[in-house]
């Protein structure tokens, strides 16, 4: 009976033993689980935050590109803005030319006359 009762406690033993080296083995999976998981997620939130960025940085090249633009744009209208001023003050002065060399001709014609 006490060999019996020694195997009985040996066998309980060996059958506990093993039972927590099952459990061990299982928490040790879960674990492994855990870490590809956690390593996974992060690698997401990488990428995420790496896509994130690369939008903000096209946004900002994509805005700075239309100020350029909208610079160059203005520039050239103050460019044609001032070329057709300098094309309307040619214009007069040659209108003014014209009307003074007109009346010295009236003048030298009346003195051709009054002579």
């Amino acid at each position: 009976l006490a060999q019996k009762r020694e195997a009985l406690e040996v066998e309980r033993h060996e059958w506990q033993r093993k039972k927590e080296s099952e459990e061990l083995q299982e928490l040790q999976l879960l674990e492994a689980e855990g870490k590809k998981k956690m390593a996974e997620r992060q690698q997401l939130q990488q990428e995420w935050e790496r896509r994130e960025r690369a939008e903000r940085e096209k946004t900002e090249r994509d805005r700075m590109a239309r100020e350029r633009e909208l610079k160059a744009e203005r520039e050239r209208a103050r460019m044609a803005q001032e070329l057709e001023r300098e094309r309307l003050q040619r214009e007069e002065a040659e209108r003014e030319k014209e009307r003074l060399r007109q009346e010295r001709e009236k003048v030298r014609r009346e003195r051709e006359r009054v002579e």
